[in-house]
């Protein structure tokens, strides 16, 4: 039986059109989410800042090295917690210092929210090689983060 290759390759390419199109909605709407978790995450808990690093760890011993980002382990500095000199100033006076057990609740809240996000669009948003992204409560700040371990 013998295929028509045109035809094949058109689908092919259609296919490969709609992925292209729907991947470059998936990184728009990635970055829309992280906006609005902006907001949400300040106007619901009681934050300073959350910070998301990522990054291609670099091995030499031959094994492929695979971009992560710590979605899971996020920093979230809390009212009452000290800030980098860089964010000073970033404090929600209206909002309590949440004890412990609070903060504990928060921080498993904040993770769910953040565990949603692929990984890969970070990594294509931001940089493979290392980045640095700090929500504070008037602006999101994506730093270079290629010097790791």
């Amino acid at each position: 039986m013998v295929t028509n290759i045109d035809n094949e390759k058109a689908k092919l390419v259609d296919a490969l059109t709609r992925v292209n199109i729907a991947y470059t909605r998936l990184k728009e709407q990635t970055e829309e989410y992280i906006n609005f978790l902006k907001i949400l995450l300040f106007e619901k808990y009681p934050i300073r800042a959350v910070t998301i690093t990522g990054y291609t760890p670099y091995f030499n011993d031959g094994s492929a090295c695979t971009f992560g980002a710590n979605l899971e382990y996020p920093d979230i500095v809390f009212n009452g917690e000290t800030l980098d000199d860089e964010y000073e100033g970033q404090i929600d006076e209206t909002k309590e210092i949440p004890s412990k057990k609070e903060q504990e609740t928060y921080y498993e809240e904040i993770c769910e929210l953040l565990s949603i996000i692929p990984e890969d669009i970070l990594e294509s948003l931001y940089n493979k090689h290392g980045f640095k992204l700090t929500m504070l409560k008037n602006k999101v700040i994506i730093e270079d983060f290629t010097q790791h371990d």
